[in-house]
């Protein structure tokens, strides 16, 4: 089961993510930077039992592929700040 955080910045910007490398029943997730859209988004990047190594790497509000990787304490997409740490609020599956 994954979890569900928010993270936010001082600019206003916040966004609902796993805000790490995680996991559900089927799905394997990373948490990226779209620099189409400049939103953090959760992308899957594996299908859990799957041999196949092709990540399915593409932003799912703007189906954009220029994905950066995003850590806690990472910048903000919008105006490159930091953005705070992340505060769990829920799980996913």
């Amino acid at each position: 089961m994954g979890v569900i955080n928010r993270v936010g910045c001082d600019c206003g910007y916040s966004a609902l993510v796993s805000a790490q490398r995680d996991a559900g029943t089927r799905s394997v997730t990373e948490t990226v930077a779209c620099r189409d859209c400049r939103e953090l988004v959760d992308v899957m990047v594996a299908v859990v039992g799957s041999d196949d190594p092709t990540p399915l790497r593409r932003c799912p509000r703007c189906r954009g592929s220029r994905l950066a990787p995003w850590l806690p304490g990472g910048e903000c997409p919008r105006c490159a700040e930091p953005m705070h740490e992340p505060v769990p609020v829920g799980s996913w599956d």
